[in-house]
């Protein structure tokens, strides 16, 4: 089974690798980039979630307002819808 973490950004040019330390200790089996995702394949379960956690960490998270085709904040159930970035999460693999 392939354990991966997944962060996503809204900009391309973020990544992981602006974080200092991050990756430090981390025993990333390959690792992969697109444009605004990267893929970081580790060997357990553990691993993915020990570096998702320092990820957590040391990443600020950013939040901003969704905005319609108006330029109005869109609205969902009388507040407005709101994205963080980095989105990170664990992928597994059969």
């Amino acid at each position: 089974m392939s354990h991966i973490v997944h962060v996503s950004w809204l900009s391309p040019h973020q990544s992981v690798d602006l974080y200092r330390g991050v990756l430090s200790d981390a025993k990333i089996e390959h690792r992969e980039s697109r444009p605004v995702d990267e893929y970081f394949f580790v060997a357990t379960e553990k691993e993915a979630q020990e570096l998702k956690a320092k990820m957590e960490h040391c990443i600020p998270r950013k939040v901003y307002t969704v905005l319609d085709e108006d330029n109005k904040p869109l609205m969902r159930e009388g507040s407005p819808v709101l994205h963080s970035e980095p989105e990170i999460a664990v992928i597994k693999i059969p």
